[in-house]
């Protein structure tokens, strides 16, 4: 039998860096290109509020929140929390938007709160709930800011992905701020506000970077209890599912 000795090993990690670089470019590319024409299409939709049935749930959009068919993170939180068993667990839905994520959760029979800093969307949420007849408690709350010390089985986070500032209600759900300052400040407060046997769940894509933001929550005290990736019209997510270090 042929001993691999150390200088092809390294050959092969080098050749697969390469391909990798080179996937994660013609990915970006074939984004570009499909954004073209994608881009139009869900400004348009994104315009003029509309009924859509989505996983199961009827929702209303509103033109100034997040559109959960639209972008694919929700759908891929959603089908992750689903492999969670959630009933009888409270659950935080952070940066709720149309409030699906949070509907979803409340069907498995979590005790739900959900919130977003967006009043409109909190609002829509509310009106969403009881459309799908659940029960869910909403609060208008930057972050934790308006949650009073209050602890969680489960906190979900589909956080935002570029590290830009906001410039409207509608940005809040994209743009983290510099340096991405919402989810660090996301990371370090989540802690405080999880029960000792909880966990923290987001989903990023990976133009954020997966070491950026999971240092964000290593560094806070947490470990990765899971990761995964999905991946959607040429473009890669991360779900991540945090616990506290013991």
């Amino acid at each position: 039998m042929a001993i691999l000795k150390f200088p092809a090993i390294h050959q092969l990690i080098f050749r697969y860096e390469i391909y990798m670089t080179a996937s994660r470019s013609i990915r970006k590319l074939f984004r570009v290109a499909l954004n073209l024409f994608y881009r139009p299409y869900v400004l348009r939709r994104i315009r003029r509020p509309e009924k859509i049935v989505f996983r199961g749930c009827e929702i209303q959009t509103h033109p100034s929140v997040f559109h959960p068919a639209l972008f694919f993170s929700t759908g891929i939180l959603i089908t992750s929390l689903e492999k969670i068993p959630l009933r009888g667990k409270s659950f935080l839905d952070m940066g709720t938007g149309t409030g699906v994520v949070g509907i979803a959760a409340a069907r498995q029979g979590a005790k739900v709160t959900s919130c977003d800093v967006n009043r409109t969307a909190v609002e829509l949420a509310q009106r969403n709930a009881s459309r799908n007849s659940v029960q869910i408690e909403l609060r208008c709350s930057d972050l934790f800011s308006n949650l009073n010390g209050e602890l969680f089985d489960v906190i979900a986070f589909n956080i935002p992905f570029f590290p830009r500032q906001p410039r409207s209600d509608f940005e809040e759900a994209f743009n983290a701020g510099e340096s991405f300052s919402v989810v660090k400040r996301f990371a370090r407060e989540s802690l405080q506000h999880l029960n000792n046997e909880g966990v923290v769940v987001i989903v990023f894509s990976e133009d954020s970077g997966y070491e950026m933001i999971t240092g964000f929550f290593l560094d806070e005290g947490f470990h990765i209890l899971k990761s995964a990736i999905r991946s959607k019209m040429f473009e890669k997510f991360y779900v991540v599912t945090f616990a506290r270090k013991r």
